[in-house]
């Protein structure tokens, strides 16, 4: 499914470089936040398209439960995965106590992280268009030149 999803886009290569990113951007930062892949952790992709392809790779690690929100979304069941189709801001956040935000090219307002009730939260965001002006502290800034996209700049950010 997700390797059907990737090569029916425009540009594959891309695609496949956004996801692994992504991924390695969570997984790379977690220390700085206290986190762990063991831990019981809420994780929400923010535009991740019309096939769950960043929240697929991260509901493969660790025991991390990943929801997927995009206006386009499909319904797609998966193990530790939900996809949710509507806005970021239509969706209902439960209450937990640590919660990992992906944004890779999300159209998503960044003040809808303010929606999430969690403690603790870290955001790994990779802007297309819009700004990373937010509330939250910028802990990390760097760009991935591995990322086939000029725009590779991650904001890795939180309340830690």
């Amino acid at each position: 499914d997700l390797v059907d999803a990737l090569f029916k886009t425009n540009d594959p290569a891309k695609e496949i470089t956004e996801v692994v990113a992504s991924f390695w951007s969570v997984v790379n930062h977690l220390q700085a936040f206290n986190l762990s892949r063991e831990q019981d952790i809420k994780i929400y992709v923010l535009g991740d398209g019309s096939y769950p392809v960043v929240g697929s790779l991260l509901a493969q690690h660790g025991g991390w439960s990943v929801v997927s929100i995009d206006p386009r979304m499909r319904n797609i069941t998966k193990p530790r995965l939900k996809t949710f189709c509507g806005l970021s801001s239509e969706y209902t956040y439960p209450q937990s106590e640590s919660a990992i935000i992906v944004g890779m090219h999300s159209h998503a307002p960044l003040s809808d992280i303010e929606l999430i009730p969690a403690e603790n939260k870290m955001i790994s965001w990779c802007p297309c268009c819009f700004g990373t002006i937010c509330k939250y502290k910028t802990v990390f800034n760097y760009r991935d030149p591995s990322l086939l996209s000029e725009k590779n700049e991650f904001h890795i950010m939180g309340n830690q």
